[in-house]
């Protein structure tokens, strides 16, 4: 979970931030799984991309791999976290690609200005948009989706319960089985459990109010579900079509 907002109880600045490329595991099962299918898609939709924003790049694991299947693209990466950023960076000196990386040092809130009259062939934020509550989710998926150029692809990731209470209670149920499979105590699974909602909110696209200026961006295409964790893909129409 990528930190953009202060809402978020999340420091990435602290010891969430020192844990993260573990505890980043424990939220989604198969994470390299999950890095390797985004870095996938991304290839397979932007092979001629420029352009790439990333917002909320983590620990720069999923870096490496966007770097190395889009080899002719420069990156704008938006991380206000310095802790997350220094990660970042540490991955990006081993492979060489400093060059090709610009960083905005700021929340995707106050990066607007920055932002607003750029466009970029792919626009990524994976695990981002369940750090802001549902109305500060409208707002940013519009600021994400106004960033995409004719013929560019958005990709998001983030925390998704299902609207149906009974599949979403049973996923529930087996996510906490795996909580406990993987050692963690009562205590521990209780905390975590009391984020939903509360530090972590649900996003589903489906639940967005229509927004005409970004109608070109069509229906998204869920690209795969693990647990509570879902990610999809936009593809946005190109100029005359």
């Amino acid at each position: 979970m990528n930190q953009q907002t202060s809402i978020s109880s999340l420091d990435f600045d602290g010891d969430y931030g020192l844990q993260y490329r573990s505890s980043i595991r424990g939220s989604i099962a198969g994470y390299e799984t999950f890095l390797e299918l985004a870095a996938s898609t991304v290839k397979s939709q932007c092979q001629k991309a420029r352009h790439c924003l990333v917002i909320g790049p983590g620990a720069g694991e999923e870096l490496t791999l966007l770097l190395q299947v889009l080899p002719k693209a420069q990156f704008t990466l938006v991380e206000p976290s310095e802790q997350m950023r220094s990660f970042c960076m540490k991955e990006l000196e081993k492979i060489n690609a400093t060059a090709r990386c610009s960083w905005i040092p700021s929340t995707l809130t106050k990066a607007k200005e920055r932002l607003t009259a750029k466009s970029f062939d792919a626009v990524i934020a994976l695990n981002l948009m369940h750090l802001f509550p549902p109305a500060e989710q409208i707002e940013a998926f519009d600021q994400l989706s106004s960033l995409v150029a004719p013929g560019g692809a958005m990709l998001l990731s983030s925390y998704s319960e299902d609207q149906n209470k009974l599949s979403n209670d049973l996923i529930v149920s087996i996510a906490t089985e795996r909580l406990r499979i993987r050692g963690l105590n009562e205590e521990q699974i209780k905390m975590i459990l009391s984020t939903r909602n509360q530090s972590v909110f649900s996003f589903d696209p489906i639940n967005l109010p229509s927004n005409p200026k970004i109608k070109d961006l069509g229906v998204p295409l869920q690209i795969m579900q693990v647990g509570l964790i879902r990610m999809w893909l936009w593809i946005r129409a190109s100029t005359g079509d």
